[in-house]
This record gives structure tokens, C-alpha cells and sequence, in this order.
């Protein structure tokens, strides 16, 4: 069998197991096309924004939050997005459209545990990507948050069959992709990879986060592709305990990508109080009503 013929298969199998993927979250898609053009206007993500208010509460408490020093209240959301930035806008947008997204009645659930992980490697994507100097820090969070979003597709659509997955994966039998594999045929990148095209994300930014399990080498001296960043994100939030008890690389600087992105024990140990500090300062924006 070729190679498209194999991967023709496997889209074959998911559609045939998952069924129809669901539609991007309307205010997820226009910020990713607003936020990524440098001529769209303030006014016009300030509607986005809008359009949600749990979403503009969100940018506004994070705007009067402490952490921008402002001697006085911002009180309008144009406002907001002046003090936010483009790139922090879009962060929040995607995060709040994301938890949406995992939402479940139960905190220890399957939804809610892959919730928090993702959004501690979000967090942990960025601190790396600041820490790296990375040109694309905002397209470094989209992909740490929907690093694992393939997981909660087959987690609303094969929720018998892909707990079991879970269940084997907290027993420490496996990881998931291998457990995903030997189950289902196709694992949860196979999944985000048709999702994330359909919802028409770039290219490049699909590529990176369906292969943060196995990253493409890059020369030194260039940018670090995002599959790295996101792979020791990954595994970084792992070390904050607020997800599935999947297994982890320890210490985090014998990561293949922390070795790689030349961040030894004094770098990943930072990475990981930096990490632990916000994600907890941060979390409090979303679980706030």
C-alpha cells in the first residue's frame, strides 16, 4: 500500500468510527483570520470579543489584572485590546472557546482532566517560545491548547470504547497514541489533523501539532519548529499534576526536544516554576464565572 493510499485509509477509518467532525466554534474562527491579519481593526475584533460575553469578561478582567499595571480601570473593550495586544486577544479568545469546548459537569472527568492539561501546555508552549525567542508566540499557544483536541473528539464520539483507552493509559499499560492504535487503527493526531483542516487552520500550523509526538529536525540556528516547543510542553504540564496520569519524561531536560532546544536543568526547572505560577494565575480567569 503507498503512502496516500494509507493515509486515504485511515481518514476512511475515522470517519467511519468518529462519523461527521463538528464545526469550528464561530468566535474561534474569526478571531484565528481576524488576529492573523495585520490590517484588521481594532473595532473589528472588538465585535468578536463582543459576541461572547463570557469571552469580553475574560479580556477585560485580564486587562485590570495586576499583571499590566494600569493606574486606571479599562472600561471598554477597545480599550482592552489596546493594553492586550493582538496576541493575547486571540489567546484568550482561543481558551475560553477551548474550555467550552472540554466543558463537563465533572471535575475529575476525562473532559475536564484533558481541559487542564491542555491548557497547561498552552501556557508552557508560551513561557518556552518567550524563553526561545520564537517569532510566533501566539500560533505557539494555539498549538500547545489544541495540542490533544483529536482525544476529545474520540472522547464525545467513541466515549465507551476510548475510556478504556484512558483507563489502560492511567494504569500505566501505555501511552495513548500506541494504546489509540492498537484499538482504534488511527490515533488522536490522525484525528486533530482532519479536524484542523476542515476547520481550515494553516497548513503549517496543523503539521506542527499533529507531529509534537514526533517532531521533524531542524538545523541549529534556525527557528525551532513548534512540534518541539509543544512536545516538552506537553510533557511539562504533565509535571504540574493536573491532568490524566500519563507517563513523563523525568528529569524534564533529558526530553529528546528539551536536549534538542539546548534547554538544560536550570532552563526546564525554570520553565517549570514559570509554568506552575501562571498556569495557577491564570486558571482563575477561567474557572471565574
Amino acid at each position: 500500500m503507498t503512502v496516500t493510499n494509507a493515509f486515504r485509509a485511515t481518514l476512511d477509518q475515522i470517519v467511519a468510527a468518529v462519523g461527521d467532525l463538528p464545526a469550528a466554534p464561530a468566535v474561534m474562527s474569526s478571531a484565528m483570520k481576524l488576529t492573523s491579519n495585520t490590517e484588521s481593526k481594532i473595532a473589528d475584533i472588538s465585535k468578536v470579543l463582543s459576541s461572547d460575553q463570557s469571552i469580553s469578561a475574560k479580556a477585560m478582567k485580564l486587562a485590570n489584572s495586576p499583571f499590566y499595571g494600569r493606574k486606571r480601570q479599562v472600561k471598554t473593550l477597545e480599550e482592552a485590546i489596546l493594553v492586550l495586544g493582538f496576541d493575547e486577544v486571540r489567546s484568550i479568545i482561543m481558551a475560553a472557546s477551548a474550555q467550552k469546548m472540554f466543558a463537563s459537569d465533572d471535575p475529575d472527568g476525562p473532559e475536564s482532566k484533558l481541559w487542564r492539561h491542555s491548557f497547561g501546555t498552552a501556557v508552557a508552549a508560551r513561557q518556552i517560545a518567550r524563553w526561545l525567542g520564537h517569532p510566533d508566540e501566539g500560533e505557539v499557544y494555539v498549538a500547545g491548547l489544541l495540542h490533544d483536541i483529536g482525544k476529545l473528539v474520540l472522547l464525545q464520539n467513541l466515549k465507551d470504547r476510548y475510556m478504556e483507552v484512558v483507563t489502560q493509559v492511567e494504569a500505566e499499560t501505555g501511552s495513548f497514541r500506541i494504546l489509540e492504535q492498537q484499538a482504534l487503527h488511527f490515533n488522536h493526531c490522525d484525528v486533530a489533523s482532519m479536524l484542523l483542516s476542515k476547520w481550515s487552520f494553516p497548513s503549517d500550523l496543523v503539521q506542527a501539532l499533529t507531529s509534537h509526538h514526533r517532531p521533524p529536525t531542524f538545523r541549529a540556528g534556525t527557528t525551532a519548529p513548534i512540534a518541539h516547543v509543544v512536545s516538552l510542553a506537553s510533557d511539562i504540564s504533565k509535571h504540574l499534576d493536573v491532568g490524566f496520569a500519563d507517563e513523563r519524561i523525568d528529569p524534564l531536560f533529558r526530553h529528546p526536544s528539551a536536549i534538542i532546544l539546548n534547554l538544560g536543568h536550570e532552563a526546564t526547572e525554570e520553565l517549570l516554576l514559570e509554568t506552575y505560577t501562571i498556569y495557577h494565575s491564570e486558571m482563575s480567569l477561567f474557572e471565574s464565572p
